[in-house]
């Protein structure tokens, strides 16, 4: 019944001007959520309303996968190695062993927000001999810890407001300063 409120509510929206929705991180999505909009999905035919789900490399027996299964996909790459070295070029100064470039860019397959991300702020001296390369391992995790420490160097009044924003369901900025006055006025928060 939520799947066809969903698709009627779409459906209808759509009617005054086109309509688009975009989920980003869609391995994220809870079970519902996921067969809902798979639903939706599945059953726009004539209506002038678009899904796009962003999705990290699909996971099998993840449940958004299994819930969008049969939608149209276009898989991304990363970028060609031109593109990449490119890319690596605007982000460190100076002169780069090329054994040092060559693993960047094996680790990150060419992906342009590991490629920023990752070694965003590092010298060429710093990466001289790989020394303070990050060791191999999960990308999206590794970005996902960089994030974190990032978050974790600002203030506590700012960690609040990025926590609560996160938590908003909707998107909603007067729902957020509420929270944040409700926030700032309970003892221990």
């Amino acid at each position: 019944m939520v799947a066809l409120a969903a698709l009627s509510l779409m459906a209808e929206t759509s009617e005054k001007r086109p309509m688009l929705c975009v989920v980003d991180d869609a391995q994220w999505l809870d079970q519902a959520s996921a067969q809902v909009l798979g639903f939706v999905g599945r059953r726009l035919l004539a209506e002038p309303v678009a899904l796009v789900f962003a999705v990290r490399t699909p996971t099998p027996g993840a449940l958004a996968a299994d819930h969008l299964a049969g939608l149209p996909e276009l898989r991304l790459g990363g970028l060609d190695e031109q593109s990449a070295r490119a890319l690596l070029a605007t982000i460190i100064s100076g002169p780069l062993d090329e054994s040092v470039r060559a693993r960047i860019l094996e680790e990150t397959h060419g992906h342009p927000l590991a490629l920023l991300e990752l070694y965003r702020g590092r010298s060429a001296a710093d990466l001289a001999g790989g020394f303070a390369l990050p060791d191999a391992g999960d990308l999206p995790r590794r970005i996902e810890d960089q994030y974190a420490a990032r978050l974790g160097e600002l203030p506590a009044e700012v960690q609040r407001l990025v926590l609560l924003a996160a938590a908003d369901p909707v998107g909603d900025p007067a729902l957020i300063i509420r929270a944040l006055r409700y926030a700032a006025w309970t003892p221990g928060s």
